[in-house]
């Protein structure tokens, strides 16, 4: 009886072993998969198709398409947002990039995209009909690549809130139970093209917080310029930005509190949940005088740092 256990085990792993050595592998130019996340977060991806191909591995591959922009227009467009940032990605890499161009082409011009770090780049603004080409040159050989697509136009507040959760998701995508809500934007706020956004953030300690950032548009891009952000239940009154513009902001736990000034200037607020408010406003010189209104018409002065609250902690 051992010894019929011993055999069939020795047959057993006879025959694992051979399909193990036996199992194929997928030695074939990649496929590209260009992608996006929208306003919604929902991804929208296209595969690329394949034109020219000159490709060594386990055989040698070979596929020739003489007119790509032809062959592009056939294919169903898909839509983009234009001035999106769109991702691509390929389904195996068993190869080394020695050089990659994106374009796009549209009434026979040739628009080249500049590739980021990240493996992204970011689509024009103009909307219409593109033919994207994708050329791959690696150690095992060139591939090409089309698609259709179509951009249709974005309205800034869509592009601005587009970038601002793709940073955000950036900045934060190693971080374990954190979340944020984007509160208010505000556009042209120091000059034509930036922004500020309010968001409210939550740490995997559900410790709370709200954040103010001024991001504006450099070369026709949107930069994240500076944050200052506040925990509500801080003694922290208040705060302000190190550098050009000053922007003052802090939240507000008293209900009778009716306006914020910032020397003369007076505040924006903000109800941002139940009975939690939050001001901010930019001032053209620092270390300005922080005052409050309350109902009742009397004014006060407050100091960044309430000293009772934090002895209290």
């Amino acid at each position: 009886m051992n010894g019929f256990l011993k055999l069939f085990m020795g047959f057993f792993l006879t025959f694992t072993l051979t399909g193990c050595i036996g199992e194929d592998y997928d030695f074939s130019p990649p496929t590209v998969t260009i992608s996006t996340v929208s306003e919604s977060m929902n991804e929208q991806s296209i595969e690329l198709e394949e034109v020219n191909i000159d490709w060594d591995s386990d055989k040698h591959y070979k596929k020739e398409t003489e007119d790509i922009l032809s062959f592009a227009r056939e294919q169903k467009p898909v839509s983009f947002k234009s001035g999106q940032k769109v991702d691509y990605g390929f389904d195996s890499q068993d190869f080394a990039i020695e050089e990659l161009n994106v374009s796009l082409w549209k009434n026979n011009k040739e628009i080249k995209l500049e590739i980021n770090d990240d493996r992204s780049f970011h689509l024009p603004k103009d909307e219409g009909e593109y033919v994207i080409v994708f050329d791959l040159r690696s150690d095992k050989g060139i591939a090409q690549f089309v698609g259709n697509i179509l951009m249709a136009g974005s309205s800034q507040e869509q592009i601005f809130e587009s970038f601002f959760h793709e940073k955000m998701k950036d900045m934060h995508i190693e971080e374990v139970g954190y979340s944020y809500g984007l509160v208010q934007m505000e556009f042209n706020v120091v000059h034509e093209d930036d922004a500020i956004a309010v968001f409210r953030e939550n740490s995997e300690d559900d410790e709370e917080q709200i954040s103010i950032a001024y991001i504006e548009k450099v070369d026709n891009q949107w930069e994240w310029i500076q944050t200052k952000g506040t925990e509500w239940t801080s003694p922290v009154k208040w705060s302000s930005m190190n550098q050009p513009p000053y922007i003052y902001s802090g939240e507000i736990s008293d209900s009778s509190i009716f306006e914020v000034y910032v020397g003369d200037e007076p505040s924006k607020i903000i109800n941002v949940e139940g009975e939690k408010r939050y001001w901010y406003a930019i001032s053209p010189t620092k270390d300005v005088e922080i005052s409050i209104i309350k109902e009742d018409g009397s004014k006060e002065i407050i100091k960044e740092i309430n000293h009772e609250e934090l002895q209290s902690k």
